[in-house]
């Protein structure tokens, strides 16, 4: 520290061993006790502070993971009711739904909606299909009326073919008509 610092307003060009030491002693120093007290007091307040920060820091990260947690698990019960309110049970959409969830509520409404949707539609088209293949296998109800049943004579006068037809579509009649001998 230099003269000129140290005597502050007091200091001027030239001045005497005497004017220095005059202005030194008009002067209030801090002892050495209280200088050493004080800057120790300051450093174990910066350490204080330091400690606190880092201690500030990490809570609040704790909480931003607390928060992303809360907000991924309401988003996962979101998804989960979306896809159940269609249709899907809980063990086929359990297979997928930690991989559609995120932090981002719209997108996983978004996600859920349309797997859904898709599920849904497969669901229907499924059984569009299988509806369909029923009746096909259906026969049409015959026009003839239900008590009249085959003779011989009425054999007789169908073709080769109706008659193939009778004995493929009757087999129970047809051997009623002609019992093995």
């Amino acid at each position: 520290m230099e003269l000129r610092d140290l005597l502050g307003e007091d200091y001027r060009e030239g001045m005497t061993a005497e004017e220095i030491a005059t202005a030194l002693s008009n002067k209030n120093f801090v002892n050495k006790e209280t200088f050493d007290k004080t800057a120790s007091d300051l450093a174990k307040v910066k350490k204080d502070m330091k400690t606190n920060e880092g201690t500030l820091t990490e809570r609040l990260e704790a909480q931003r993971q607390q928060i992303e947690q809360l907000t991924v698990k309401a988003n996962r019960q979101e998804a989960a009711s979306i896809l159940a309110g269609n249709g899907m049970t809980k063990e086929a959409y359990e297979t997928f739904l930690d991989g559609i969830v995120t932090t981002d509520a719209e997108q996983t409404t978004s996600v859920a909606t349309a797997i859904a949707a898709a599920f849904k539609a497969y669901g229907e088209a499924t059984a569009n299909k299988v509806k369909g293949e029923l009746a096909a296998g259906v026969k049409a109800p015959s026009q003839a009326p239900a008590e009249t049943a085959m003779t011989k004579e009425a054999f007789g006068k169908l073709t080769f073919a109706e008659q193939v037809q009778f004995k493929n579509d009757n087999p129970t009649e047809y051997a009623a008509l002609f019992p093995k001998a």
